[in-house]
């Protein structure tokens, strides 16, 4: 849209909108996400779901190599008693093109 393309120029932030999944993968719920490219060779992601016990998920993506990434995420989920869930973790990719 016209809108997403100035925006994303003017801050470097790619805006989408998509349904997502709970921690728990138990149902769908509309997210909001930014993505920036911070250089050639990390990306950052930042997402808030849109629902009452919002989750909010950090994750930061470090292209070792041409076919390895390194991604560390934080994940978080509002509960309305006051309590939250967090979750961290740190995982290798590799990437393999079959042919």
């Amino acid at each position: 849209s016209f809108f997403g393309s100035n925006f994303s120029k003017a801050t470097g932030f790619n805006v989408r909108f998509e349904a997502g999944s709970d921690l728990a993968q138990e149902k769908t719920i509309p997210k909001v996400t930014a993505v920036r490219k911070i250089s050639d060779k990390v990306t950052a992601t930042v997402g808030r779901s849109l629902d009452l016990n919002p989750e909010t998920n950090v994750q930061v993506d470090y292209k070792l190599l041409r076919n390895v990434n390194l991604t560390g995420v934080w994940e978080r989920k509002d509960q309305s008693n006051q309590q939250e869930q967090s979750s961290t973790g740190v995982d290798l990719r590799f990437k393999f093109d079959l042919k």
